[in-house]
């Protein structure tokens, strides 16, 4: 194990995990029978994983499917750069890290970070979530409600981990108001700062050589929150 992740700077979790501080930068694990390099580029999370934090944890999941649709046509559809972009997580409970990635060929790289960065600024400032797009989500989510309720295994592994986690009974019902309820300027309004945090790129694959972290902020542009919509008193949002 010691040997495997050498790579990575040793850090003291003995008293407790929440205590470890976060350290932005580039990481790569180097794996020289591969062709291709994964990428994945981090921020810290938004909204902690509490209660009050709900709503805006299912506006963040919104938009970073928003995201994820508009970097696949862009790196894709359009261009042939990669196969598929993703959207995940990484870290403990309190230190969440999200993120969104993709795999390329090393010389390609470059390209792949520069675009994904100029798309993500565009997706900022002035092409937010549409309202069809919304409703396009929501109702693919029908499908995996309807399976969540006819398996009596993910209703009890939801409860559990609910309670476990939040110290709360999960309530279904609650739940799709939430999501029936969403609307664009509540994606557009809980999801502003979500670039705000330090940037992470954590690789592995085939080695490459390029400062990932300099070509993405040299092409993300400006991300300031003063070209979010103004939200007015009569707008429907939370």
């Amino acid at each position: 194990i010691e040997t495997r992740y050498s790579f990575l700077k040793p850090l003291d979790v003995s008293k407790n995990i929440e205590d470890v501080p976060y350290i932005p930068g580039g990481v790569h694990y180097s794996i020289k029978e591969d062709k291709n390099t994964r990428i994945s580029i981090l921020f810290p999370e938004l909204w902690k994983y509490k209660e009050e934090n709900l709503f805006q944890r299912m506006c963040i999941i919104r938009f970073e499917e928003w995201l994820r649709y508009n970097l696949y046509n862009a790196l894709r559809q359009e261009k042939g750069l990669v196969y598929g972009v993703d959207t995940f997580f990484f870290g403990p409970y309190m230190q969440v890290l999200n993120g969104f990635g993709t795999t390329s060929t090393p010389e390609n790289l470059d390209k792949v970070v520069s675009l994904m960065a100029q798309t993500i600024n565009k997706l900022y400032n002035t092409e937010h979530i549409t309202s069809d797009f919304l409703n396009l989500y929501y109702n693919r989510a029908k499908l995996g409600d309807a399976d969540f309720l006819e398996s009596n295994e993910r209703r009890a592994s939801k409860l559990v981990s609910c309670y476990f986690d939040l110290g709360i009974l999960y309530d279904y019902n609650s739940t799709l108001g939430m999501a029936q309820s969403m609307t664009v300027e509540d994606v557009i309004r809980n999801s502003r700062g979500y670039f705000s945090g330090p940037v992470s790129i954590i690789t592995n694959g085939a080695d490459y050589d390029i400062d990932l972290i300099k070509v993405w902020n040299e092409n993300i542009g400006n991300l300031s929150d003063s070209k979010t919509p103004i939200i007015t008193k009569d707008s429907k949002c939370r």
